[in-house]
């Protein structure tokens, strides 16, 4: 009797446990991507300043400091855990960057896996894209809402 008192005790103790350790897990992922997001933005505005420039465009993504950052490029660069994806978006404007959370510490997108692993960053719907657009914090979830950085929890 003892023995299963013991073993219900410790049941339930690992029941609240698991999910804020999953939970704490995710969000030192979060940080990585934040780390990753505010460097690259770094790189970016010093090119910018050297540069004499006012935005990058597209021709700029060949160049050797980006050209691993762009979206289409082979070789992703992934955040210090692997669990995002970052990429560097021009447009007309200003720029993107978007650290977007990936299956497994591979490169496959989270929108094409279809149960996430819990222990993967996928099952953070939440923050599967954690991004910096134009200077602004933003956040996108598994649905496709975008968030800013006064509304959501992802930074």
């Amino acid at each position: 009797m003892e023995l299963l008192t013991v073993v219900a005790i410790i049941a339930i103790l690992a029941a609240v446990a698991y999910p804020n350790y999953i939970r704490v897990k995710q969000n030192t992922r979060r940080a990585d991507a934040h780390a990753a997001v505010l460097a690259t933005q770094a790189i970016v505005e010093r090119y910018l300043s050297e540069s004499n420039k006012g935005n990058i465009d597209n021709t700029d993504m060949a160049l050797s400091q980006f050209t691993s950052y762009a979206a289409a490029a082979g070789s992703p660069v992934l955040t210090g855990g692997g669990y995002y994806k970052v990429s560097i978006v021009p447009d007309a404007s200003a720029y993107t960057i978007n650290a977007t959370a990936i299956a497994n510490g591979g490169t496959t997108a989270c929108s094409t896996v279809a149960i996430p692993e819990a222990y993967d960053q996928c099952a953070d719907t939440d923050c599967w894209v954690i991004s910096m657009a134009a200077g602004n914090k933003q956040s996108t979830n598994s649905v496709g809402t975008v968030a800013n950085a006064s509304t959501t929890t992802c930074w």
